[in-house]
């Protein structure tokens, strides 16, 4: 997985676990305890050629599974970063999105959209070496 690509999938663990500690109220230890990285990597992997039953397919499949697995591990590293930064900076965050969201209060944007805010909002600010264009996309 490109670093892209694990930022990506970082994010979208993050957005995860921001609205669930934001819906649930559950703190950061416990939201990062009950993130399960492989029911994660098993709701979001599209599978090809699960109708292969000869075993160096299935070979290829467990060790294609393991290294995901792997890789979306680390990428679970960096949404843990992200989401206790976001969470650290939750005010000055909700600050900006009241400055510049034209005709909308906060508290009625729909839970994923101000999370998905905050986190980009804080990325930009306080990640370095990600292009904004990235985070933005």
């Amino acid at each position: 997985m490109s670093r892209a690509g694990k930022r990506r999938r970082a994010r979208e663990m993050a957005v995860q676990m921001l609205y669930q500690q934001e819906q649930g109220g559950a703190s950061l230890d416990d939201v990062f305890a009950s993130f399960d990285v492989a029911d994660y990597l098993a709701e979001t992997t599209v599978r090809k050629g699960e109708d292969e039953s000869d075993e160096a397919a299935e070979r290829r499949r467990d060790k294609a599974r393991r290294a995901a697995l792997r890789q979306a591990e680390a990428a679970f590293d960096y949404a843990r970063r992200l989401v206790r930064g976001t969470v650290d900076h939750h005010d000055l965050l909700d600050a900006e999105i009241r400055r510049h969201a034209e005709n909308w209060r906060l508290e009625r944007m729909p839970a994923i959209d101000r999370n998905i805010l905050r986190l980009a909002i804080y990325e930009m600010l306080h990640e370095e070496g990600v292009p904004h264009v990235v985070i933005v996309d």
